[in-house]
């Protein structure tokens, strides 16, 4: 099998790529994943949940509407906004309106917002070069309950309260950004709480 599988990969072009922000490259997801210690990357994030919107977009009887898959950039720029005394930038709200990532929907009428999470990607200086960028969560925020849902495989990796602070700027921004946004009427400003569960698929090493 490993064979047959090397001798299609070696056979077919690599395909090019377009990322949720109009960035074309070269996509060589076979040869990166198959590398020994390979770790995701912000493009490999992207190409999945862009994968998902497109099916969102095409099977509309299928796949639920009112749920909204955001891309990376998105938890990067709740992280930046927050570090500035809370300040929505503009580029935050036309997510909210659906403008992007590619193939975005407005957040009107939406009951759950999902989207990757990188710990370890700006938020913390103290992190060792070689360990940045290597830890996504996949985060789910639920818009009818008002919390934050955290899936992440590893759950001895990270303790609560190292947690706890990786999530401080999600839990600040998300009920800022939906107040600003309008679209759910009076929202609380004061920050969601989170939960991880522990009954999900995990494994003892990151």
């Amino acid at each position: 099998m490993q064979k047959s599988f090397e001798d299609y990969k070696n056979s077919v072009p690599k395909p090019l790529f377009t990322s949720g922000l109009g960035i074309t490259r070269a996509w060589g997801f076979f040869d990166q994943i198959l590398t020994k210690h390979f770790w995701l990357l912000s493009d490999h994030i992207e190409k999945a949940m862009y994968g998902i919107r497109k099916k969102q977009s095409k099977y509309r009887d299928v796949i639920n509407q009112d749920v909204i898959i955001l891309d990376d950039i998105f938890s990067q720029l709740l992280v930046m906004n927050a570090h500035e005394d809370g300040i929505i930038d503009d580029c935050l709200m036309t997510y909210v309106k659906g403008d992007i990532p590619k193939m975005g929907k407005c957040w009107n009428g939406a009951k759950v917002l999902y989207f990757m999470h990188n710990l370890y990607d700006i938020l913390d200086t103290n992190v060792i070069e070689k360990e940045r960028g290597k830890h996504w969560v996949s985060m789910k925020v639920d818009l009818i309950t008002a919390e934050l849902v955290v899936f992440y495989c590893n759950l001895k990796f990270i303790g609560k309260v190292k947690l706890d602070r990786f999530m401080e700027p999600v839990q600040k921004m998300i009920p800022l950004i939906l107040q600003k946004s309008g679209y759910f009427g009076y929202l609380d400003p004061s920050p969601w709480p989170y939960r991880r569960p522990i009954n999900h698929p995990h494994n003892e090493k990151s």
